[in-house]
């Protein structure tokens, strides 16, 4: 969606005639209209503008209003969690959150690091507690009626794996909620059998072609830095010129060592725990220019992980 450069034909002189078109997709079905001159001055257009300035000008137009987008974006999202905060609900007390989150998850579970795992803990908790507020039973009730908790994931067609580490998120604030107001709790177990395959066929059902993706070129990247954030067209520029999982990349520890006079890129593992720490860096040799480039990027931490269905539009 937005404003593209059309070429009409090229004068005499070598000089490219275009014209404005306004694109809308709508249902998988893109529409384009022509903008007359008469519009051009008041989106930033004129008639003395070469085929490039136009183009440029175009670019910049569409990144603005992608900005604009994403900030609506967010301040929806913002909204929703605050209204979702505001729900009363029996079992989640405020006070007993806040002392879940800093003794549990945190120092716990995290040893008292904000790291990545913390922050994705943070992100399980989120939907255990929209589960809680959902079923609005006691938690001494939740194994003897777990299939309610399953139907939430089925109902949201999100995966067996995203269900197993909810619940255990869920789990822990039981036990938590439990102990500290000496309620009895027994922990909900994990989909199996008949729930497993329900929750695996409902994540499924959206997505007929399965879970592969295809690979991401250099040429795709290229075409598609216009439409997306800057910070997230660095973290995927560094997935494709390292190599980098986004688990790596997305709590990356780092250092630029030199072997045989050529230099080279260390990234710890931390998914290696039962390796000695020495071990668990792993050597990505300098070879490009563009690697030269992500280095930079890495070294300004201008990079953030994209939502999927950004890149599903994009790239």
């Amino acid at each position: 969606m937005g404003y593209q450069i059309a070429k009409r034909y090229t004068r005499p002189d070598g000089s490219i005639v275009w014209r404005i078109l306004y694109e809308t997709y709508s249902d998988s079905k893109k529409t384009q209209r022509h903008v007359p001159k008469e519009e051009w001055p008041t989106i930033g257009f004129n008639t003395s503008m070469t085929f490039e300035e136009a183009k440029e000008r175009a670019k910049q137009i569409s990144s603005q209003d992608w900005v604009k987008f994403q900030e609506r974006r967010r301040n929806a999202i913002q909204q929703k969690l605050k209204k979702e905060d505001k729900i009363e609900c029996a079992w989640l007390p405020p006070l007993l959150c806040q002392r879940f989150e800093e003794e549990v998850l945190k120092e716990k579970v995290c040893w008292g690091e904000e790291t990545y795992h913390y922050r994705q803990l943070c992100i399980y908790w989120r939907t255990a507690k929209r589960i809680v507020r959902e079923i609005n039973i006691e938690p001494a009730e939740w194994s003897d009626r777990a299939t309610l908790i399953y139907a939430f994931f089925k109902r949201k067609q999100w995966s067996l794996s995203y269900a197993q580490k909810v619940i255990r998120v869920l789990n822990l604030w039981g036990k938590f909620y439990g102990k500290s107001l000496n309620k009895y709790f027994e922990p909900v177990p994990k989909p199996s059998g008949e729930a497993s395959v329900r929750i695996h066929e409902s994540f499924f059902g959206k997505r007929p072609f399965g879970l592969t993706s295809a690979p991401i070129s250099w040429q795709n990247l290229r075409s598609a830095k216009a439409d997306l954030d800057p910070n997230a067209w660095n973290w995927l520029y560094l997935t494709l010129w390292f190599g980098l999982r986004p688990s790596e990349l997305n709590n990356l520890k780092w250092k630029v060592e030199e072997y045989q006079g050529k230099k080279l890129l260390a990234v710890f593992q931390h998914k290696l725990v039962r390796l000695p720490s020495e071990q668990r860096w792993k050597f990505i040799p300098i070879l490009f220019s563009e690697q030269e480039k992500g280095l930079e990027i890495i070294e300004s931490r201008e990079f953030k992980a994209p939502s999927v269905a950004t890149v599903q539009k994009y790239v």
